[in-house]
C-alpha cells in the first residue's frame, strides 16, 4: 500500500542534514543535486514514532512501535517505509532550473 502525506508548514522551517561544520555552518541544510531543499524521510518517520512514543504511550506498546515503524539501525527495512518530502511540483521545479541551467550553459547557476 502506498500513501502520500502532505505537510503543510505553519512557520519557516529549516531541516538540517545533522552536519556541522565548525565555526562557519552550525547546521547544514539537505538540498537534492540541483540544489532544492528537502526533509529527509528518514527525520519524518523519526518525528512520526517520537510522537508515537511520547504522546501514544498510554494506548501502543514499545513493542507495537518497533512492530510499526521498526527499529532505529535495523538494516532489514522493517515497518512502513518514508520516502523524501520535496516540495509541491518538485518535477518541475527540476525542469526549470535543469533547463535554465542548460540555456545558460553555466554548470555554476545554482
Amino acid at each position: 500500500m502506498k500513501a502520500t502525506l502532505k505537510i503543510v508548514l505553519q512557520s519557516d522551517l529549516a531541516a538540517g542534514s545533522g552536519y556541522s561544520f565548525a565555526g562557519v555552518v552550525d547546521s547544514d541544510i539537505c538540498y537534492d543535486d540541483i540544489g532544492i531543499p528537502y526533509i529527509p524521510g528518514k527525520r519524518i518517520k523519526g518525528c512520526l514514532r517520537e510522537i508515537a512514543s511520547s504522546f501514544l504511550y498510554s494506548f501502543i506498546s514499545e513493542e507495537d512501535i518497533s512492530r510499526i515503524f521498526g527499529d532505529p539501525g535495523d538494516s532489514k527495512k522493517m515497518g512502513f517505509q518514508v520516502g523524501n518530502a520535496y516540495p509541491e511540483q518538485y518535477d518541475l521545479l527540476r525542469k526549470t532550473i535543469s533547463a535554465r541551467r542548460d540555456d545558460n550553459n553555466d554548470s555554476s547557476f545554482y
